[in-house]
């Protein structure tokens, strides 16, 4: 394209070096004489190998936790700096009875029974400070069944320590609730 009188740019040229083989990205722009016809090009090359590694790797490493949760037993998922879900996995969906769309956008503690709405809101203002918080929290499920849980939050902050959600995992104990009330009886 140059050398017709026009700019022009490559990523990922290889080039072979005999022992091993490094990406480049080039660019090059055109030299005009006085009557504006092409007399060459100006050619600049920039190795990119190790940026491309660490996309790559980047790439790999996301694929990894995206799997791991997806296919997680436990709800995760993440609420923003008002409290409203913004990701719900799979798992959190099935537990609660609700599909992700039906969650998204809502209120944490709109899925929280009357009596722990409190709670989570104490527990959320704490993460807010930087303080992880852990509880038993009973939610209600879209049946108006109760799941009882084990609930994690912590916080997620940008650079300047701003805070901008948490994170929540809920693990399901309704069983160990259920067993540990028959053993009362």
């Amino acid at each position: 394209k140059s050398l017709n009188g026009e700019p022009a740019s490559a990523d990922d040229f290889e080039l072979d070096l005999g022992d091993r083989l490094i990406l480049l990205q080039a660019w090059a722009n055109p030299i005009l004489n006085a009557q504006k016809k092409v007399e060459g090009a100006i050619v600049a090359f920039q190795d990119i190998s190790k940026e491309r590694d660490i996309e790559n790797a980047l790439l790999r490493s996301e694929e990894r936790f995206r799997t791991l949760v997806e296919t997680m037993y436990e709800g995760l998922g993440v609420v923003n700096e008002d409290n409203s879900i913004k990701y719900a996995n799979p798992s959190l969906s099935h537990l609660l009875g609700f599909t992700t769309g039906e969650m998204l956008g809502r209120k944490i503690t709109e899925f929280a029974l009357e009596t722990e709405k409190d709670v989570i809101e104490e527990q959320l203002s704490a993460v807010k400070r930087g303080v992880d918080q852990t509880g038993l929290i009973t939610w209600r499920k879209k049946d108006n069944g109760h799941l009882h849980s084990h609930v994690s939050f912590a916080g997620v902050f940008d650079k300047p320590n701003e805070y901008r959600g948490a994170i929540f995992i809920i693990t399901d104990i309704s069983e160990q609730i259920e067993a540990s009330k028959v053993l009362e009886e």
